[in-house]
């Protein structure tokens, strides 16, 4: 059983998206959503705790990289946060690693 994406607010201006498990399938759907639900809050940034996520597969990466080219156009940061090493490696290389933070600020 897959575990619902959580999203809390800290404060008005971030919010953080928790990635339960693997990210695949209905996750990304799932996930997708999750994100939705917290942009539509106008946060400045929204933050995507990675800390759950043991794989993400290429839908999620492509989701990842959607995320990105919306916070450019309208005007908020994603920051990817507590990913394991192989996950990272993979933000890294997809060009996503000046979105990567290993400490919660």
């Amino acid at each position: 059983m897959i575990s619902s994406p959580a999203v809390m607010f800290e404060r008005e201006s971030q919010a953080t998206v928790a990635v339960p498990g693997d990210v695949d399938g209905p996750a990304v759907t799932e996930l997708d959503a999750a994100f939705e639900g917290a942009r539509r809050q106008h946060p400045a940034i929204i933050r995507v705790d990675l800390r759950a996520a043991e794989s993400i597969s290429r839908a999620a990466l492509s989701l990842f990289l959607r995320w990105q080219e919306l916070a450019q156009r309208t005007g908020f940061h994603v920051l990817f946060v507590h990913a394991r090493e192989r996950i990272a490696d993979t933000l890294r290389a997809a060009g996503l690693d000046s979105l990567y933070g290993s400490e919660e600020t």
